[in-house]
């Protein structure tokens, strides 16, 4: 098995000088800056304003006549204005709405298509949300979650899958008036581009017509209209300013780029002279999409061969999957099947998508033949090899996530696929025989990850194939894979328990493995410990690692494994922060006990601390800071189900463990004191330091709040750690706060235990000056006479 994604860690450099990984004032600055803190009323008048928005534009999009007051003897457009003003009042520096699809079609139902969200900054409306406050609003409110999924349906017809839009600034009226002309191609565009006829709307009451403008590839673009029509561009002029900056993608080798609209915005003089719509529809569009209904519904081609069923399909944007569009791989897909949009996104979700621990065994068989369509085409390429073994290392990783069930139920024979649904067997073809071999792979992993599990069970037999598919698995000589199997037997006793003595006697004997040990144990034992057992395991490993003198390579492997997966948490993800808390210092007393969550005392080293280390490790934390700022989202979206009672979203995992991992998270954070540490402590305390955040006002919220107080004194501990000068006001906010804190707990005994958890604000800030203080005598910013 490859070791996809470690190198970053291991290549990181380690010789930086202390500002390296550590936040610039000005980045601190930015950081905290245009901070607006609300209480729960406040919140959700300002969803209700974003549930009016999107109802208002769905309508537009059934009726156009609602643009003139035609239905209502009265123009609606008034209404929208009055939601723009007060959207503006909150946030005057460039507001924006942002309405995004995040979901998947499922053959079993069509609520995944209604799986959108609206943005406005950090506050978000989805349907769960919606659900919750309609509750705390009482029944006046009881039609909002109707209109929400309404308007979601409207966007859902239309091939919406994102919507982005610029608040007019308040009393403007020339940006409403571009709104409103864009809100008229917008309403008009789909019925225009069916009938293959000019766009006819009114400006300023005179009646004008809008050809629809076409991109690169003479696919219908509502951006390029929309943009044409704002700008009085008549065709040709459009034309030949798309002809020009394809030509520049060309140039600078993304001739694959399908979003011409928005290169156009990346140059200088384009961007300076025209005027961008306040509207902006797909952008970026899905792999291959045509323009017609938004990207792809009213002129995109079919699935070709029929072979893939309806339930299968995401016509969706390389967004909802985390790819960049520049991507090599999704560019490939774009050009190879322009013609097809529907087989292109059937493609780019079996590449990218994160649900294959859901899918069953004939979505499963038809990824695996749409995707053997694309590599059979890569043969024809230059680049064509590399590219075949990335696709290659993106399948392998995701089918490694499929049930054993689903696995169980295919078969590969004399180079044809064959599954077995519902008690039937069918053969889905001839399939790439590189793309067989890596499914071959998978059924072989998935069988071998069953016999570990069985080590700690009782006896199992590895046969010669086991050994051989280990060995190629790992890379590793085949006498080398029956000797770590051997060893790893001994340590587990008859009846499945972990033997740490037994384990730590073999230290000296898995060490002669170091380069591929401890990814091999982590990889096949990390989730299938008991327990009881576990975390002398997880202390065990550690003593490996110190033993083999790995510990870069250790923490590489672990975050790796815990960042692979953005919009998912495993058991294992703690586990995995946890040892990385450990291995990220020299030296730690509890290296010979057995813990299970790492203590706060630990804030406290700072000598202690391997700088070098954790130099490299935060530089490659920056660098990702995108997935991480993701995967904490995915942990508090689930900490928020759970105290919401919302059935539907609750998780299965308890509160408990997932408010043990954020925390784990918080300090691995902090003994890094990187950039990355600042904004996320930053934004944990915003949440968790203001009494009347949503997270202490849901339906389970009173009965654990000890537990979420605590995690809030971890919080505070870490900001004292890594927080700087500026964070001072957010440390006394929650001091000033005390008094709605102890509005929350129900008894003077629980009262006192949130004064002395507020108390650590204070001992935070004291910390933060003083350390403040030393830095400034030690730069010379003064002495003492």
């Amino acid at each position: 098995m490859e070791e996809k994604g470690t190198y970053a860690f291991e290549n990181a450099k380690t010789a930086a000088g202390d500002g390296e990984g550590r936040a610039g004032p000005g980045e601190q600055r930015a950081a905290g800056a245009g901070i607006h803190l609300f209480d729960e009323t406040e919140l959700d008048n300002l969803r209700y304003l974003l549930i009016e928005l999107a109802h208002m534009f769905g309508s537009y999009l059934v009726d156009k006549q609602l643009l003139e007051g035609v239905r209502k003897g009265q123009d609606s457009f008034m209404l929208l204005g009055d939601i723009f003003r007060r959207l503006a009042d909150v946030q005057r520096a460039e507001p924006k709405v942002a309405i995004r699809h995040r979901g998947f079609t499922s053959s079993v139902s069509r609520s995944g298509a209604l799986d959108y969200e609206i943005m406005y900054n950090e506050i978000m409306v989805d349907g769960a949300i919606t659900r919750a406050m309609t509750k705390r609003m009482g029944v006046r409110m009881s039609h909002l979650e109707k209109r929400l999924l309404k308007a979601f349906e409207v966007f859902s017809n239309h091939s919406i899958h994102t919507l982005d839009l610029r608040v007019p600034t308040a009393g403007s009226e020339e940006e409403m008036d571009r709104m409103r002309l864009c809100l008229s191609i917008l309403s008009r565009y789909n019925q225009a581009y069916r009938m293959n006829t000019p766009i006819g709307f009114k400006r300023n009451g005179v009646e004008e017509e809008q050809p629809i403008i076409q991109n690169q590839r003479h696919q219908a673009d509502i951006n390029l209209t929309m943009l044409a029509a704002l700008n009085r561009m008549d065709p040709d002029a459009m034309a030949d300013m798309v002809s020009k900056v394809a030509a520049r993608l060309q140039s600078m080798g993304m001739e694959n780029q399908n979003n011409v609209y928005a290169a156009i915005f990346a140059v200088k003089s384009y961007r300076e002279k025209l005027i961008r719509p306040p509207l902006e529809v797909n952008n970026v569009r899905p792999a291959g999409a045509d323009g017609g209904g938004f990207g792809g519904g009213g002129g995109g081609g079919g699935t070709g061969d029929g072979e893939l069923p309806e339930g299968e399909l995401m016509e969706g944007n390389f967004s909802q999957f985390g790819v960049d569009p520049a991507d090599p791989i999704a560019r490939t897909i774009s050009e190879v099947f322009a013609d097809s949009p529907r087989q292109a996104a059937a493609i780019m979700r079996g590449i990218y998508a994160n649900d294959y621990k859901r899918i069953d065994t004939q979505q499963l068989a038809n990824r695996i033949h749409m995707i053997g369509k694309l590599l059979d085409s890569l043969d024809q390429m230059p680049e064509g090899d590399q590219m075949f073994k990335e696709i290659l290392q993106h399948v392998e990783g995701r089918i490694e996530q499929v049930r054993e069930s689903v696995l169980g139920n295919m078969a590969i024979q004399e180079g044809t696929l064959k599954v077995r649904v519902d008690g039937k067997e069918a053969a889905i073809g001839k399939v790439n025989p590189k793309l067989l071999k890596a499914v071959a792979a998978s059924k072989a992993r998935a069988t071998i990850k069953k016999k570990m599990r069985n080590i700690m069970r009782g006896r199992t037999t590895f046969s010669a194939g086991d050994f051989r598919a280990l060995s190629a698995d790992f890379q590793i000589p085949e006498a080398d894979a029956r000797e770590i199997v051997g060893l790893l037997k001994n340590c587990f006793s008859e009846e499945g328990h972990f033997l740490r003595k037994n384990f730590e006697a073999n230290i000296p004997k898995f060490a002669r493995h170091e380069r591929k040990i401890f990814e091999f144990v982590w990889h096949y034992l990390k989730e299938t410990l008991r327990r009881q057992d576990r975390v002398a395991f997880l202390n065990s490993l550690q003593h490996l690692i110190a033993a083999m003198k790995q510990r870069q390579k250790g923490i590489g492997i672990l975050m790796t494994d815990f960042l692979r997966n953005p919009t998912a948490v495993d058991y294992s993800d703690r586990n995995a922060v946890m040892l990385s808390n450990l291995l990220i210092r020299k030296y730690n007393k509890e290296l010979n006990l057995d813990i299970e969550l790492t203590p706060e005392e630990v804030l406290l080293v700072r000598d202690g601390v391997d700088t070098t280390l954790a130099r490299a490790v935060a530089q490659v934390i920056n660098n990702t800071q995108d997935r991480l700022m993701r995967k904490l989202t995915t942990i508090r979206r689930q900490v928020r189900g759970v105290l919401g009672g919302l059935t539907s979203e609750v998780p299965s995992m308890p509160l408990r463990y997932l408010l043990s991992l954020e925390r784990e998270v918080y300090i691995f954070l902090a003994l890094l004191d990187c950039k990355t540490s600042h904004v996320v402590l930053q934004r944990a305390l915003n949440v968790y330091g203001d009494p009347a955040s949503e997270i202490y006002r849901l339906r389970e919220s009173r009965k654990n709040l000890q537990t979420l107080t605590q995690h809030l004194k971890v919080i505070l501990r870490c900001m004292g750690r890594v927080g700087r000068e500026t964070d001072l006001s957010l440390l006394d906010r929650v001091g000033r706060n005390e008094a709605a804190f102890l509005r929350l707990a129900n008894d003077p005994p629980d009262q006192d235990k949130v004064r002395q958890v507020l108390r650590w604000a204070e001992r935070s800030r004291e910390e933060i000056l003083r350390r403040t203080m030393k830095d400034s005598r030690d730069s010379g910013a003064f002495t003492l006479s």
